[in-house]
């Protein structure tokens, strides 16, 4: 699960299922190992167009992490370098 409540995104949190109660959840920061198998679990199924939906239609943040990771929104030309500074701007900057 990726993170933004009210606040500059900063890495995702995995939930262990089944869900158990008094499970501490952790956060894995960006830039991280374990962030980057995050990212490759996304990418198996970022062309599925629900998941793309999710990312491509939330907030600004989500949709430059969707672009950094899994290529461009729909209706959204943008070249390599503004999507680093996107990504950058909501994901590392804060």
């Amino acid at each position: 699960m990726l993170v933004d409540f009210a606040g500059p995104a900063k890495g995702a949190y995995v939930l262990p299922l089944p869900l158990r109660t008094k499970t501490v959840l952790e956060l894995v920061r960006v830039g991280t190992p374990e962030f980057v198998g995050i990212v490759g679990a996304l990418r198996s199924v970022a062309q599925d167009r629900t998941t793309k939906d999710q990312f491509c239609k939330a907030t600004n943040d989500f949709i430059a992490f969707y672009e950094k990771y899994s290529g461009p929104c729909a209706g959204r030309v943008k070249d390599a370098s503004e999507i680093e500074r996107n990504f950058a701007r909501f994901w590392l900057e804060n």
